[in-house]
């Protein structure tokens, strides 16, 4: 792993001797002046105008020889390869079209070289005459300067080309003509002669309803004529003409006849008749259909038939009236309730609703269709039961099964059909009384509800803390029933595991009797049930009776007993405080005591000198023995332990060499995380009261890792004061810098 130098290195004008290069296969990133050695191509390297360069050839102009070489062209006329600082040129010679090259040897005068890069013997012989090919003129054949030039006459080179009469031309293909506008002879393509003289003319066709087309050329005439010939005085057939298009229309507008209809007479002629048109005729009984195509207008007279006539002949307004009126057109609209209606002519019949908040609302009336009516159930407006609920009479409408609507009693629906509630159900109150839930049964699981009786049943007999009470007097002094006595006043009534503790300082006897005497602390609860003013001293059983801590007596007897009892000859109790005084080993006491003091013997316990008498009753001297213990010397093993004195907590204790070693080198060393700029001092303070190490001085030992790699660096170290050093990196470490400081001595 590399030593990391973030600092230049001054060797003072001494030899760097025996230095290896950076070893790489690769340029790396680089900066100005930088070098390594490419083992790629064994080449010396230097970053110089940003990019790297060989040293041996690209910096040093120094070439040591130059060898001459000959090839065959490629592409390049010459070639270069260097090898260390040998130099190779090679000089290529041409090998046909575009490999550029020196001319090939093997040439003479009388050869040239061709595109193939051959040598090729040049013709030889005089020219003695020219003659003309196709499409070529020559004047001056003979000399001495002959002119040769196309023909382009009509006799010359065009006619003088092969028949292309049965090509298909295409837009492409190239033609010759005479440029007026910028002179000489042009060549062309057949689209620009399409493009001069638009798209060619190739006639149309003409369709009729019947018959075959007809295609009408250039020249042709279209003759629209008719076959009927039309009165002088009307024109029933008439063409218009407009942009690519002649209508066929009839025309009888210019009849003098006002109401004319238009026919065909007998012999075949479309005729034009006058006023009306008599459509009966012919046998008796017999007569004209009218088309879909005919109007009766205002002018047709039809005959009134008699009534009750039910043929199809056409009847006038007057029968259609009398047939009507003759009609007695009647219904009866009966209700489940109520009289029955008859709907007659002219009658109207209405369906109503009663108002949503009447007393039997709830139906509303919809006009649907003109022949429907829908009848929809509202119950958004009806009149809201906020009292007098009836339970044997008020009932809810349900769908029995999905099959048919029925009516029921709330008290009939079970009250576990009821969807589960999503906040607190209250029982409240209606009119002032508060009700309860009644008739449960006895819980089963642990969020079951309870009843009164069944808690009641389950609680009795348990100590329940009711208060403090007065030792002298009886008065309850706290609780829910202070004020009221226990004795003495008015007694308040108690159930089985009331609990009263005797409060304050004052001593008693409980319902005054010194049978059961009481002092502070002393507890009772009761044991039997019994209402106010009722309770009797036996109706408690007391925990404590007026006994104190300790006592102290000449003997057993002679001492008042309490939970502890000591011996007055050598005991003394104050307020339950027990102090020994005056007791003889052996004498006044039994079992094992300690009759000597001797130092002892075994290896863990050295150490211990006694000296001064060692007897029963006598002052021995007790001292810590180093002197006369044998040495360790290099034998001292880090768990090995010594006795210091531990100032926190005033404090014998043991430490090992371990923690002794740590602790004495923390307070000669410190650590600290930087982070260094490049060219910017950072001063550490290592010593003295802000770090809680004593003053260092200058005698300190710096050193610095990367704090992620945790690989050595070099940066220069400043030792500023006896507190204090400064580091400062020519070059900013990429990461920060673990620092560690040393004292020495």
């Amino acid at each position: 792993m590399a030593l990391n130098y973030y600092t230049s290195i001054d060797l003072n004008q001494n030899q760097l001797i025996q230095p290896r290069i950076e070893n790489l296969a690769s340029d790396p990133s680089g900066v100005e002046g930088q070098i390594y050695f490419n083992t790629a191509n064994n080449k010396l390297k230097v970053y110089a105008g940003g990019a790297w360069a060989t040293i041996d050839t690209d910096t040093d102009t120094g070439i040591t020889g130059v060898t001459l070489a000959t090839g065959t062209s490629t592409g390049a006329p010459l070639a270069e390869s260097i090898t260390g600082r040998e130099l190779t040129l090679t000089s290529n010679a041409y090998d046909g079209g575009s490999k550029i090259g020196y001319v090939p040897a093997g040439g003479s005068a009388a050869q040239y070289l061709d595109g193939a890069g051959n040598w090729v013997a040049i013709p030889t012989g005089d020219i003695t005459g020219l003659t003309a090919g196709v499409g070529i003129t020559i004047t001056s054949a003979g000399g001495p300067v002959p002119t040769v030039a196309v023909d382009y006459s009509a006799t010359g080179l065009i006619d003088d080309a092969t028949s292309g009469t049965s090509v298909t031309l295409l837009d492409a293909d190239t033609f010759l003509f005479g440029d007026t506008s910028g002179g000489g002879v042009k060549k062309g393509t057949l689209s620009q002669i399409k493009t001069y003289i638009g798209t060619p003319y190739s006639g149309w066709i003409s369709r009729a309803d019947s018959g075959s087309d007809d295609t009408i050329q250039s020249g042709d005439v279209l003759d629209f004529e008719t076959a009927l010939t039309a009165p002088s005085n009307n024109t029933y057939f008439e063409t218009v003409q407009s942009a690519n298009k002649v209508t066929f229309q009839l025309n009888v507008t210019t009849n003098t006849n006002a109401n004319t209809i238009v026919g065909r007479d007998a012999s075949g002629n479309i005729v034009a008749v006058g006023g009306t048109m008599n459509l009966t005729g012919g046998s008796s009984g017999s007569r004209k259909t009218i088309g879909q195509y005919y109007t009766l207008n205002d002018g047709v007279i039809a005959t009134t038939q008699a009534s009750g006539n039910d043929t199809t002949l056409v009847a006038t307004t007057a029968f259609v009236q009398q047939e009507i009126t003759a009609q007695t057109i009647a219904f009866t609209v009966a209700g489940a309730t109520g009289s029955d209606q008859t709907i007659s002519n002219g009658n109207t019949l209405t369906l109503t609703n009663p108002a949503v908040t009447a007393a039997k609302g709830g139906i509303s009336t919809v006009g649907v269709n003109t022949d429907q009516v829908r009848f929809d159930l509202n119950l958004g407006g009806l009149t809201t039961l906020s009292t007098g609920y009836d339970s044997s009479t008020d009932y809810l409408i349900i769908s029995d099964g999905g099959t048919a609507n029925k009516k029921i009693l709330p008290a009939n629906i079970p009250l576990n059909d009821w969807g589960i509630p999503d906040g607190s159900v209250a029982i409240g109150t209606i009119g002032g009384t508060l009700y309860n839930i009644i008739d449960l049964k006895d819980p089963v699981n642990l969020q079951d509800a309870a009843t009164k009786n069944y808690v009641d049943t389950v609680v009795t007999g348990l100590l329940e803390f009711k208060g403090g009470f007065n030792a002298s007097t009886g008065e309850i002094t706290s609780g829910s029933n202070s004020g009221s006595y226990l004795w003495g006043g008015t007694r308040v009534a108690i159930a089985v595991g009331d609990l009263y503790i005797a409060a304050g300082s004052t001593s008693g006897n409980f319902f005054g009797n010194s049978a059961y005497p009481l002092t502070p602390g002393d507890s009772v609860y009761a044991v039997t049930a019994a209402a106010a003013n009722q309770s009797v001293v036996t109706d408690f059983a007391v925990a404590q009776s007026d006994t104190d801590l300790a006592t102290a007596g000449a003997n057993a007897g002679a001492a008042t007993i309490g939970i502890s009892s000591y011996d007055s000859a050598n005991f003394s109790v104050n307020t339950g405080f027990v102090s020994i005084s005056n007791v003889t080993l052996g004498t006044e006491t039994t079992g094992n005591y300690t009759a000597t003091v001797a130092e002892s013997a075994v290896n863990n316990r050295l150490g211990i000198d006694v000296s001064g008498a060692t007897g029963e009753g006598q002052a021995a001297v007790v001292g810590l023995d180093i002197v006369g213990q044998a040495a360790l010397g290099s034998q001292v093993a880090i768990d090995d332990e010594l006795i210091i004195y531990d100032l926190s907590s005033t404090t014998n204790k043991k430490v090992t060499i371990a923690d002794l070693s740590s602790a004495t080198q923390g307070a000669k060393s410190f650590s600290t995380t930087v982070t260094l700029a490049a060219g910017v001092a950072q001063a550490i303070t290592h010593s003295g009261g802000a770090t809680g190490n004593p003053t260092f001085g200058y005698d300190v030992m710096v050193q610095c890792y990367d704090a992620t790699t945790y690989e050595t660096i070099v940066v220069n170290v400043d030792r500023t004061s006896i507190t204090q050093i400064t580091l400062t990196a020519d070059t900013a470490p990429p990461n920060d810098v673990r620092v560690l400081v040393q004292k020495i001595g």
